[in-house]
């Protein structure tokens, strides 16, 4: 199987805080690899990134939670540190973007 370089496209973000009912928000975003910066924007086409919105990959990890779902979560070794949990749209762009990830958070791929 071909391995396909992700470096751009859409994911849904689970937001960080919990609103006063205790859910957490779905976002669609369309993310933007660069070396170790996942940057992440409303739509393709904004010219600036959403405030704070990016992730610096160094260091963190790729933890896959739901195949089914295609879920995952790039986490840092620091549990006080944030873990952002992403949703891709199919399976193909699921495994596009582990494998794209795993390889810029400097992790072997599996």
């Amino acid at each position: 199987q071909r391995f396909v370089h992700r470096t751009a496209g859409w994911l849904v973000k689970r937001g960080g805080k919990k609103d006063v009912l205790g859910r957490v928000s779905l976002k669609r975003r369309w993310f933007v690899l660069s070396e170790h910066r996942l940057s992440y924007f409303k739509t393709p086409t904004s010219v600036t990134a959403l405030k704070q919105a990016y992730i610096d990959l160094r260091g963190r990890i790729v933890q896959v939670l739901d195949r089914e779902r295609f879920s995952f979560a790039i986490a840092h070794p620091d549990p006080q540190q944030r873990k952002y949990v992403l949703y891709a749209e199919d399976r193909e762009s699921f495994y596009e973007w582990l494998g794209t990830l795993n390889i810029a958070c400097g992790q072997e791929l599996q």
